[in-house]
């Protein structure tokens, strides 16, 4: 996109959506970074005030302490590999891995959103580009080529910066240029969680009578998307991928124990799955 299209770009200071802030912005106070910080704070705030209140006061000085250990302990635990690969392996076992060469033939190939990322240039030109969970759509074109069925449907949520088309629009351009006909591309249109993309998608497959798809997502994502899809009245075949971890590969080192940024971001990516996956099998809507 060049820069002369981008003139509603002008003026433009922050977007309405962080891609660090969870979706649903009330599972941030499950999330270890905030529960853990909270304690440590709410902790050294009880042992200051401990100080001022003499011996009388002890019980300020237990209860500050022992938050502020229970603080540390969850941050820290949170931000180790051990306890990210676990709690995301503990999602990606519930789905066995399937070559799309095993896979059976279905009546739709089904690839949610996820894997786009919209980037604006200090000169003002609008680039589209894709990420790691792109495997999701190179899973999905990959199964249409080989014949595991006739459709291929892509959901997709919105860039999250304003002006542009939704994601879905994107995902099907990339499906026609790796050889997939317009005929046989359905776009899910425009949405912002994965409830409302898997409501649209699947309202336009059973509009054409399909009753057995072919559902390509990330593992850690599948369970949680599965559940959707069956229960709007589709007959899934899960087909995942862009897993996080090695599966059975994982092994023991102590090097797990050494806390990292990027492991916090998979500890609470993996417990933002199983919130959502908790409440979708108490038919809530998260």
């Amino acid at each position: 996109m060049s820069a002369c299209a981008c003139g509603a770009f002008r003026g433009w200071r922050y977007p309405d959506r962080v891609n660090l802030l969870p979706t649903r912005w009330y599972t941030l106070f499950f999330m270890p970074s905030f529960v853990g910080l909270a304690m440590l704070m709410a902790g050294l705030l009880l042992l200051a005030w401990w100080s001022r209140g003499g011996v009388a006061h002890a019980w300020r000085r237990r209860a500050g302490a022992a938050m502020t250990v229970a603080g540390a302990l969850i941050l820290y635990l949170a931000s180790t590999p051990l306890v990210a690969t676990r709690l995301t392996r503990s999602l990606e076992r519930l789905t066995p891995h399937l070559s799309v060469a095993s896979a059976p033939t279905c009546d739709a190939i089904v690839v949610l959103g996820g894997g786009q990322q919209a980037y604006l240039a200090d000169d003002g030109s609008m680039h589209v580009f894709t990420h790691h969970a792109s495997d999701r759509m190179e899973q999905g074109i990959q199964a249409f080529l080989a014949g595991k069925a006739p459709l291929l449907a892509v959901g997709g949520g919105a860039f999250e910066l304003p002006g542009l088309p939704p994601v879905t629009n994107a995902m099907a351009e990339q499906a026609r240029s790796r050889g997939v006909p317009s005929e046989a591309v359905i776009e899910g249109g425009a949405a912002l969680y994965t409830v409302d993309e898997s409501q649209g998608v699947a309202k336009q497959l059973q509009q054409r009578g399909v009753k057995r798809v072919l559902l390509c997502t990330s593992a850690v994502h599948m369970p949680r998307a599965r559940l959707l899809y069956e229960r709007l009245g589709l007959e899934v075949v899960p087909l995942p991928c862009d897993f996080d971890t090695r599966g059975a590969g994982e092994r023991f080192s102590p090097l797990l124990l050494v806390p990292r940024g990027l492991a916090l971001a998979q500890t609470e990516n993996a417990l933002k799955e199983w919130i959502g996956l908790t409440l979708y099998r108490a038919r809530l809507d998260p």
